[in-house]
């Protein structure tokens, strides 16, 4: 594979949908290379196609004069064996390394290879199949806990003896292996929790937890393994899916936190003075003093981070969400791998989990992400700093992703003041075994621990450990001083200090950090200037002086400031930045000016921490040469700074004497220390005039952006309608006439560029403006061809529904093309339930057609405007033109036998005369899935014919299907067949679940009446829920007298005799049971499982004989999928194979269902091989659980569950 050289400005990234974990696609933001290229890739390795084509990222050192600058160094390669920390640092310089030049037809080659390479890596994993996964060669996979000792595991940890602890709704355990047969055998109750937490960490004997709404320690001072009581409350956090997650201790002995953007983040969480976000927005990365008890906001903009970790350099990385249903839209972006930056904002702005529009990390203002990994749920994160992998493994991240079941693991190589990173997948299940990862941790002999869990899942502990060739460094645990230490096996005191594995773990510190304690400071200071030793065991020293000894001495942060070594003149820059002394701000500003951009941006950082330090002059120095620098890390650090610095010590910088990439970033640090502005005019000028010197498209770029923000930026909070939230201004331009125009007349020539990235940032900006230029649109529509992608398409296609101008014939026309290119274009991809698609199509159709109400008939006269994925679209038209679309519609159904019907295409072809439309919809009866919609359909003109449908109708789990079947049957002729009677009596008995649906059975009595001439006197007042089976008993008795053959099928769901039962039940004297006996047969019979605990498949049974009569109680048991609450209904799905799964769905994504089949069992079903799914009347309580019980020990039974009763 060819090698390429970093470009000398910042580069560009090639961002690569992994073929190997299913569609991964990048930010459709990015947008596309043609559709025939992704198709020449895609024959090349064989692997899922991908929906719409791959995306470039051209960065900050992207295309000029038609010409590309990039490149991708495969990692295998950057990372020598043998070379240093230190000389593989030298990656970091770009601004020295040569720039490469390719065609894009040699680019697209070179992305067909990496594919291609990438698809033969993944043959390489080695199939477990007794455990369902397959994982790279070289390790082995055992389990090592089983949901027997702890189920739907929601976090793990490792203790200060390197136990694993894990938590769930109910409980914190801890898991050991007494016998040393690598299988736990034993779970410790820790302490209990009612919701489980989303994050723990251990501090000594300390658990540290978020949970129960709160951030919170629990206290074990004996160490007893016990928690000594209720924790210790430090501040509240909402405990929601996108609540407060990890915690963990840092290099400066600083607690740090993550949650997601429905924690609660606020001003209330910045309780010390230098937090570098006052205002935070979505999810949030705090730091905490070590007691926990103050807190600052380091970073925010993330959605849903679980985890997070350091890697040796002090760096934090994280793993953040999408939002899928959005996917395929414009703004959709995937879960992405952050170096997560200081004070940083990265993306996302919004609450909740519906919504996304999330900021492309291209933006001058957002932080860059290192890798778009695609659609998933992420999980845990941990930097793998031990040496029981190969080496290649070493200082590198294992993130999770729940969805998929997969475990990514990404090497880290320095990228100019950054990283940058290439995925492997290192483990995946295969077949249907049930694997959603929650947690990763490394232990203290090397290996790797993974739990599995969440919304029910089943709940394990999984154990890998490499069993390979063991590389020449040692790849034994022993070698670096944990185990136990004599004066042959092991190196002094200070080398197991400094090449402590793991060290911030818990584990790690109860062995290191005794042992630092009686050291004293001296012999780390002396290793912290001593050059013989390596970078990292200096870097250690360091963080051992500032985490335990007060910090850097002023010596030793004076040569460490001028040490040769870049990345100890990082270190010691973040050192003196967390523990200040006299002369940090004086170190701190020749390194903000360092050669190394790695050493710039770390300096710049530190520099927040002592902004109240900078004077004037100083600060204008280091701020203006790194406002010009090529990094955008480093130039968002120094644009964050001077938006941060106080009022005595800012300095505003001339932008005259700046080059046009100081003019920007200084108008970005203006926009920063002036927030709050509604439209900044001082700034909109300031760019206007640096972006009409320019012809750079990466400097246009930024100018587009930063106009943007200048005005007031997407309309977040109160768009017009939702497909417009970032396609127009949050601020009204009213009075800003002038500057509107200035700003027009700048962007206006710079479409189109040519460049994809500012091409959708330019248009996006005069839809904003709502520009009525036409020649704007006939430049727009030049955007759609053949090869456009979908997702581009539709960018344009908001855009033009923005502009002003009169919609001539040729627009109209094109439009028309266009919305119904779409779904070819698409490749048939099915828009599955969970997403945005159609809903956000429709939107914007609905919006052209106030501006041209003709457009519906340009539709309907595209060939192919009468395909399934556009019927929604018919909802924008008028009367007429819903009609003509629905004789389409019909049309097309008839030719075509294999098109796929919907609700609303039911709906829409309902509107034709029933003589045409009922024949029709009848033949679609035995699709389960529109069998509600053809009843509500039927129902309105009922005949005879129907009238078997109309009963099945009854079943229905929709209440207003129900009721027009029951208003249908009333409708027709009285037909008092037996076998009639049977629905209705069936509805009647489940209705009896429900106190409020008095109505329904008042509905139900007039109908049997009428069919049967019967007369029912019941009329209910104020009966309570457990008088209702009494009271309406009489019904059910009048017609198993009348009909004794049809007698009990209202009531029994399984093979159980029900008159038998009955007499069994009545022989029983229930006041003789023996409660101590009952729980032995509650718990054998596996009753536990799914009724006790907070993690229950089934409802809690505490009250439920107070609630129920012994033989309501008892026919719930036998039969129990005669009534079902909604809550606890499963589906049935149906597979290509012809196996069959019913269960309670957990979790839908785009790609697939994760269903809980069991207590402690789950499936991952692929949607592609998913044939159908209907929902059923039927519990995942099995039947015959009460088989082979004596009437004593039904007695013995019934007891106990009294005594559930008796403890509540």
């Amino acid at each position: 594979m060819q090698i390429l050289d970093r470009p000398s400005h910042e580069p560009s990234r090639l961002r690569v949908a992994d073929p190997r974990s299913g569609p991964r696609l990048c930010e459709a933001q990015r947008f596309m290379v043609p559709m025939r290229a992704q198709k020449r890739m895609e024959a090349l390795h064989e692997t899922t196609p991908h929906p719409f084509p791959l995306p470039i990222r051209w960065g900050e050192g992207g295309r000029r004069s038609g010409e590309g600058r990039w490149s991708m160094v495969p990692m295998r390669e950057q990372k020598r064996k043998g070379a240093s920390a230190e000389q593989r640092s030298r990656g970091r310089q770009s601004a020295h390394s040569q720039a490469v030049r390719v065609n894009l037809s040699k680019r697209l080659s070179f992305i067909a290879c990496l594919l291609f390479s990438f698809s033969a890596q993944a043959a390489e994993l080695v199939p477990v199949e007794e455990l369902g996964l397959r994982l790279a060669p070289g390790f082995r996979v055992t389990l090592y806990s089983d949901s027997d000792l702890a189920n739907d595991i929601y976090a793990m940890t490792l203790d200060s003896r390197g136990r694993v602890v894990v938590t769930s709704p109910g409980w914190i355990r801890i898991l050991e292996d007494t016998d040393g047969d690598g299988r736990a055998d034993k779970a410790t109750l820790f302490a209990e929790t009612k919701t489980g937490g989303m994050g723990i960490c251990f501090d000594g004997n300390d658990l540290y937890f978020a949970g129960d709404g709160w951030f919170s320690c629990y206290h074990d001072r004996d160490g007893d393994g016990k928690a000594d009581g209720p924790p210790e409350k430090f501040f509240p956090l909402h405990f929601t899916e996108h609540g407060g997650h990890a915690m963990r201790k840092g290099p400066d002995g600083w607690w740090y936190l993550i949650g997601g953007n429905d924690t609660g983040f606020s001003q209330q969480h910045v309780t010390l003075p230098n937090s570098p976000i006052r205002e935070p927005e979505a999810g949030c990365l705090l730091r905490l003093t070590p007691d926990g008890r103050n807190s600052e906001i380091i970073a925010h903009g993330f959605r849903n981070p679980y985890d997070f970790d350091f890697n040796w350099l002090g760096d934090i990385f994280t793993y953040d969400s999408d939002v899928e249903r959005d996917f395929f839209l414009p703004w959709y972006t995937p879960t992405r791998l952050y170096q997560a930056a200081f004070g940083g904002h990265h993306g996302w702005r919004l609450h909740g989990w519906e919504r996304s529009w999330n900021r492309p990390d291209y933006y001058a203002d957002t932080v860059d992400l290192l890798w778009p990994v695609g659609r998933g749920s992420p999980t845990g994160v941990t930097c793998y700093r031990h040496n029981q992998f190969p080496e290649r493994y070493r200082d590198g991240l294992f993130v999770l992703d729940w969805t998929f079941g997969k475990v990514y693991f990404f090497p880290l190589q320095p990228d100019g003041s950054s990283y940058k990173t290439e995925p492997e997948i290192f483990l995946e299940p295969i077949g249907t075994h049930g694997f959603a990862p929650t947690d990763v941790v490394v232990a203290p002999d090397g290996s790797l621990f993974i739990s599995i869990g969440g919304r029910k899942t089943r709940g394990a502990v999984y154990h890998i450990e490499y069993i390979g060739k063991k590389s020449a460094d040692g790849a034994s645990a022993k070698t670096h001083g944990q185990e136990k230490r004599g004066p042959a096996a092991r190196a002094s005191d200070l080398t197991a200090v400094l090449d402590a594995p793991q060290p911030l773990d818990a584990w790690s510190r109860a062995r290191w950090m005794p042992v630092a304690s009686n050291l004293g400071s001296a012999p780390f200071a002396q290793a912290a200037t001593n050059a013989t030793l390596s970078v990292k065991a200096r870097v250690r020293a360091i963080e051992v002086l500032t985490e335990m000894f007060g910090g850097l001495a002023a010596n030793i942060a004076r040569s460490g400031a001028s040490d040769p070594a870049a990345l100890i003149r990082a270190r010691v820059a973040w050192a003196i930045g967390r523990v200040p002394q006299s002369e940090s701000t004086g170190l701190l500003s020749p390194l903000a000016l360092d050669k190394d951009l790695f050493v710039r941006r770390c300096a710049l950082d530190a520099l927040m921490d002592l902004r109240a330090t900078l004077d004037a002059k100083s600060s204008g120095k280091l701020l203006a040469a790194n406002f010009e620098c090529p990094d955008k890390r480093v130039r968002q650090a120094a644009a964050r700074l001077s938006a941060l610095l106080p009022d005595n010590s800012w300095n505003p910088i001339n932008p005259v004497a700046l080059g046009r990439q100081g003019k920007l970033t200084t108008a970005l640090a203006t926009l920063w220390r002036e927030h709050g502005t509604p439209v900044d005019s001082k700034a909109v000028e300031s760019v206007v005039s640096a972006l009409a010197e320019t012809t750079d498209n990466r400097l246009r770029l930024q100018a587009v952006r930063l106009i943007m923000l200048a005005l007031g930026d997407w309309n977040l909070n109160r768009p017009s309608v939702e497909v417009y939230a970032g396609y127009e201004l949050a601020n009204s331009l009213k009075g800003h006439e002038e500057l509107i125009a200035r700003v027009l007349q700048a962007v206006r020539p710079i479409f189109p560029s040519g460049d994809a990235q500012l091409d959708a940032e330019a248009a996006r900006l005069l839809a904003m403006l709502g520009d009525d230029d036409r020649e704007l649109m006939s430049k727009v529509i030049g955007k759609f061809t053949e090869t456009s992608s979908p997702t581009a398409d539709f960018h344009y296609l908001v855009v033009l529904s923005r502009l002003r101008a009169p919609f001539g014939k040729e627009v109209l026309a094109a439009v028309a093309r266009t919305i119904v290119g779409l779904e070819r274009k698409l490749q048939g991809q099915e828009l599955r339930t969970k997403q945005m698609w159609t809903e956000r199509l429709t939107e914007l159709v609905a919006q052209f057609v106030k501006h041209a109400p003709q457009l519906p008939d340009e539709l309907m006269a595209q060939r192919g405007f009468a395909r399934p994925g556009h019927v929604e679209l018919a909802s924008t038209f008028n009367a007429a033109q819903r009609e003509r679309a629905g004789r389409l519609f019909l049309a097309a159904t008839k030719s075509d036998p294999n098109f796929v019907w919907s609700g609303a295409l039911v709906e829409l072809v309902s509107a034709l005369p029933a003589d045409e439309v009922y024949p029709v919809l009848r033949e679609q009866w035995d699709n389960l899935g529109l069998r509600d919609a053809v009843l509500l359909q039927l129902t309105k003109e009922p005949v005879g014919e129907d009238r078997e449908r109309f009963l099945a109708g009854l079943d229905s789990s929709q209440p207003q299907v129900v009721r027009e079947c029951l208003g249908a049957l009333a409708r027709l002729p009285k037909e008092p067949s037996p076998e009639g009677l049977v629905p209705l009596l069936r509805l009647l008995r489940r209705s009896l679940t429900e106190l409020k649906q008095g109505e329904l059975r008042a509905e139900i009595l007039d109908l049997l009446a009428g069919q049967t001439g019967e007369n029912f006197s019941i009329r209910e007042a104020n009966e309570k829920q457990s008088d209702l089976q009494r009271f309406y008993q009489p019904v059910f008795d009048r017609f198993a007298k009348k009909y004794p053959a049809l007698a009990g099928k209202w009531d029994a769901d399984s093979g159980d005799d029900p008159e038998k039962w009955k007499q069994i039940l009545k022989s029983i004297a229930w006041n003789k049971g023996d409660a101590a006996r009952g729980e032995k047969i509650f718990r054998e019979r596996g009753c536990q499982t799914c009724h006790t605990g907070w993690t229950s498949l089934g409802p809690n049974l505490t009250g439920v004989a107070s609630r129920f009569s012994v033989e309501d109680l008892f026919d719930a048991i036998i039969y129990p999928s005669r009534d079902v609450a909604p809550l606890y209904r499963s589906v049935a799905f149906r597979m290509r194979d012809g196996q069959t799964y019913t269960g309670l769905v957990a979790f839908e994504s785009a790609d697939g269902v994760i269903a809980l089949t069991g207590p402690t069992t789950s499936v991952r079903l692929d949607d592609k091989e998913i044939v159908s799914r209907q929902p059923t009347d039927q519990s995942l309580m099995p039947t015959g659980l009460l088989n082979g019980l004596k009437p004593e020990d039904l007695a013995d039974l019934y007891r106990y569950m009294m005594s559930l009763s008796a403890a509540q």
